[in-house]
């Protein structure tokens, strides 16, 4: 049985959510360990991940997995936190594993992570590997919370579906001020590029150190300067204020057991918009440090992001032939994720893509349905943007489509009439941008980058949560 039909065997009778962009295996993988045992089971008794695929080639990567299995994990936290409160495991671990991480960021800085001996190298991305895995075990139930999801906590808690709606808007809304904006305060700042390079790390890579400095400067420049910068900072701590007022206003006249619910999406919001500074910290230490054991065992330093995360744990990298196995996974290589294996298999993956996407997407016709992360009607021309690589192709005006948004979307984000995401709930970088910014935004429909095309126009009726196709851009 090859790794497609294992993958379908497992995931046949799921709905599947996907995700896709810059992945490399060195960091992307990262997180499907974290939804294994046993660093799962240290969250999760009932919950448990059926299977993942994740297909990478050439810099690009798409990730096949159940939706229920996340949502598992949201119904059980949710449970776990109605029942301890303040002493909810997940809050208490993801502030312990932030801490450290913090810690670890300040300490191993790259000129120490460069001056260490090889077992020294291979204590430390082994440490960070573990971490990383906690880091997703703590935190993996806050991805998928959507408004179907909350409804159904809702009215389990006693909540009159005609009122709902008022819910949905106070409790998705942030109070706080988002990461991205956070991050370009510090920016601006005169720390060091040694404590800014995390910045600029993603689920692909990191700049090395040397760049760092002259990245910033283009940064700042992009964002329209120090200026428009502290007034985006200004305004976005002026609507987190007036938003935390409002909420606490709402949330007054509501039933104990709705106020549950209603702390539990906050809750969701805040930890899946905080966990993005702690995991590119971690990011950019295991690429350090990856890079690091690549120079001192000879290895092409480009090369470390087809590097796993059970290479170093069992030593394969330091084996002779290691570097015949780069060279495979260079060419493409698909991963089943389960509890029962971790099967690789080598090829055409630009094949198997399309054969996974045959037998693991359902076939849709017409109009596209998601969740509403902000409302509002838009009609114009789709722009398809499944990578950093295809950010130049964005103009401004258009509709951004894209399996799910990062922080260095966020110019793109400024420019667009409107959003639209394969991946996300309420609590994705996406549904809290664009309330920032106002713009509508329809989250979680699963396949519109797979079912439309770059300059076709399309209606986002971000009220009802609805895309309208029309017609191709001649």
């Amino acid at each position: 049985m090859n790794i497609i039909d294992k993958a379908v065997d497992i995931l046949k009778d799921e709905p599947i959510a996907t995700q896709a962009g810059n992945f490399s295996l060195l960091v992307f993988a990262a997180g499907f360990g974290g939804c294994l045992p046993p660093y799962i089971s240290a969250y999760h008794t009932k919950a448990v991940m059926s299977g993942a695929l994740l297909l990478l080639s050439r810099g690009y990567g798409l990730t096949y997995f159940s939706l229920n299995d996340h949502t598992a994990y949201t119904r059980e936290a949710y449970e776990r936190f109605c029942s301890l409160g303040d002493a909810f495991p997940h809050s208490l671990g993801f502030n312990t594993s932030s801490q450290r991480i913090n810690q670890w960021y300040e300490t191993y800085e790259p000129t120490v992570v460069a001056s260490m001996n090889l077992n020294e190298l291979e204590e430390l991305i082994i440490q960070l590997y573990r971490e990383c895995f906690y880091l997703f075990a703590e935190t993996v139930f806050c991805e998928s919370l959507d408004k179907e999801l909350i409804l159904e906590l809702y009215e389990k808690a006693g909540g009159e579906k005609k009122s709902f709606d008022e819910f949905f808007i106070f409790a998705s809304k942030a109070t706080f001020v988002s990461l991205a904006v956070r991050q370009n305060e510090f920016l601006i700042s005169s720390a060091p590029a040694s404590a800014k390079q995390y910045i600029f790390a993603d689920y692909f890579s990191v700049p090395e150190i040397e760049a760092i400095d002259d990245m910033v400067v283009k940064a700042i420049s992009a964002k329209g300067g120090e200026s428009a910068i502290k007034q985006e900072i200004i305004t976005a701590e002026k609507i987190a204020v007036e938003n935390k007022k409002e909420n606490n206003r709402y949330r007054l006249q509501l039933d104990a057991p709705l106020q549950f619910v209603f702390y539990f999406v906050q809750l969701c919001m805040l930890m899946r918009d905080s966990r993005k500074d702690p995991l590119q910290k971690l990011i950019t230490l295991i690429v350090t440090t990856a890079r690091c054991i690549f120079i001192n065992v000879g290895l092409p330093i480009d090369d470390v992001v087809y590097a796993y995360q059970a290479d170093f744990f069992s030593g394969h990298v330091l084996a002779p032939n290691y570097i015949d196995e780069l060279k495979r996974r260079k060419e493409g290589v698909a991963i089943l994720f389960s509890p029962a294996e971790i099967a690789f298999e080598y090829g055409n993956i630009e094949s198997l893509t399309k054969v996974a996407s045959d037998r693991l997407e359902k076939n849709h016709n017409g109009d596209i349905a998601g969740t509403t992360a902000y409302r509002g009607l838009v009609r114009g021309l789709v722009s398809i943007i499944n990578t950093s690589q295809d950010f130049s192709k964005f103009q401004a005006g258009d509709i951004l489509v894209t399996s799910m948004t990062r922080p260095e979307f966020l110019p793109l984000m400024k420019m667009a009439s409107a959003v639209v995401t394969d991946e996300g709930g309420v609590t994705c970088h996406a549904a809290i941008v664009a309330r920032e910014l106002k713009i509508p935004c329809v989250i979680g429909t699963k396949n519109a980058t797979r079912l439309l095309t770059t300059g076709e126009e399309i209606e986002v009726d971000a009220n009802e949560g609805i895309i309208r196709r029309f017609s191709m851009r001649t």
